[in-house]
């Protein structure tokens, strides 16, 4: 039995080849089986006019999905082509493969994907010049790791919008930046947390749109530090129970320029908890607290001046 079914197949094959173009398989199945040691599969063989070399955009194979609709029967629903990418000669053969489908309301092939000679990978309707690229559209979701809901915004992932999207799905969660410590660790180098504040060298950046962790010098600025705002103490360091506070001196006209530094606040309005300024008033530097701007009699302050 097994000699018969070998000799049907081959008879079957030769006749394809000889008499016909197309084949009606039913059932719907068709199975190719070895019961030998080697490969199965599918072999196409495309000559140009008469012997002549393969030209360039020349269909090598493909594979057509067709499917039934009412008055329009018979359209291809979705099809694989392999062809030629260059002119063929004996010592060059480029080829590339491209996945069409058919997008809904339409019945137009549309490409989804190609795989050129390269070994490129375009997603879209376009040639590959990169191991990966996309269409040329802006769009929020171009790459999406982890969906919480399907929408632009509620994912994890890449997009393209004013520049490069880098999207998470709440404001709950956080960019995160690692480098590899060893082979079962990594170091966190920084974070962008939801709400937008940054962390370098803390995992919890909560009290400042910045928050800077380290042993060393956390800091170091080459060139000038601008600081502006609505608060009277412009700059405030602490540092080791002590605090300095530096106002913003107004520039406009018959005001008074000199920078007035309050270097340390001592006795009954002392320590951490409370910051001064000085400010102003058109006649004298007063010297103020930042939360109600009155000063407890008791309390020490050394004051810098510094003459404009």
């Amino acid at each position: 039995m097994k000699a018969l079914g070998i000799s049907l197949s081959i008879t079957f094959l030769v006749a394809m080849s000889a008499f016909g173009q197309s084949i009606t398989v039913s059932p719907s199945i068709l199975s190719l089986q070895s019961t030998a040691v080697g490969d199965v599969g599918i072999s196409a063989y495309r000559a140009n006019n008469g012997g002549l070399p393969v030209t360039s955009g020349r269909v090598l194979f493909f594979i057509h999905a067709r499917g039934e609709a009412g008055a329009t029967p018979n359209i291809p629903n979705a099809r694989i082509i392999i062809a030629a990418e260059e002119n063929f000669t004996a010592t060059s053969r480029a080829t590339g493969i491209s996945f069409d489908i058919t997008k809904p309301n339409t019945n137009i092939f549309q490409r989804a994907m190609r795989l050129s000679s390269k070994g490129f990978l375009a997603i879209g309707n376009l040639t590959p010049n990169a191991p990966l690229q996309f269409e040329n559209t802006i769009s929020n979701r171009k790459i999406v790791m982890v969906e919480q809901a399907d929408n632009d915004h509620e994912f994890t992932g890449l997009g393209v919008g004013g520049g490069i999207r880098y999207q998470i799905p709440n404001t709950a969660e956080a960019h995160v930046f690692y480098a590899g410590a060893s082979a079962s660790n990594s170091n966190e180098l920084m974070r962008i947390q939801g709400n937008g504040n940054v962390g370098i060298g803390t995992m919890s950046p909560t009290d400042a749109k910045l928050h800077i962790a380290s042993d060393g010098n956390a800091l170091h600025v080459e060139g000038g530090i601008k600081v502006s705002g609505s608060s009277p103490a412009a700059l405030r360091l602490e540092a080791n129970a002590n605090v300095f506070s530096m106002p913003i001196p107004t520039t406009s006209a018959n005001s008074q320029t000199d920078l007035i530094f309050v270097t340390r606040a001592t006795g009954i309005d002392g320590g951490t908890s409370t910051g001064y300024y000085a400010k102003w008033d058109g006649a004298v530097w007063e010297i103020r607290r930042e939360d109600n701007g009155t000063i407890t009699s008791g309390t020490n302050i050394n004051v810098l001046v510094i003459k404009q």
